[in-house]
């Protein structure tokens, strides 16, 4: 009879990378105005999770976030962010990221 043992590997270069992107937030946090925090609060306040974790927004929220982000993170993004899902899914996880910081959550 075989026992199965499952082993767990550390991804370390996921570890780095999330850690560069909160470094990166925790700048912006500092720049971040007061009316502009207030709009992003409001706005991703309305943004939730499903029961697996997934976010779930609609095209005018994340229409609506676009400012802000090229504002603060990269002014190079376009206005087309929804061509393959991913673009705008990155745009409301960092925004909801900043929120979470601002409000000083540290999730």
């Amino acid at each position: 009879m075989v026992i199965p043992i499952y082993s767990k590997k550390l991804n370390i270069v996921k570890q780095k990378t999330d850690e560069k992107i909160m470094n990166n937030i925790q700048k912006v946090a500092e720049n971040v105005s007061l009316s502009d925090q207030l709009e992003i609060e409001k706005i991703t306040n309305q943004i939730n999770y499903d029961a697996r974790g997934n976010i779930q927004y609609s095209r005018n929220q994340a229409k609506n976030l676009l400012p802000y982000f090229q504002k603060y993170f990269d002014p190079n993004v376009s206005g087309s962010i929804f061509g393959c899902g991913g673009c705008a899914q990155r745009l409301v996880k960092t925004m909801k990221q900043l929120t979470n910081y601002l409000n000083g959550k540290t999730k």
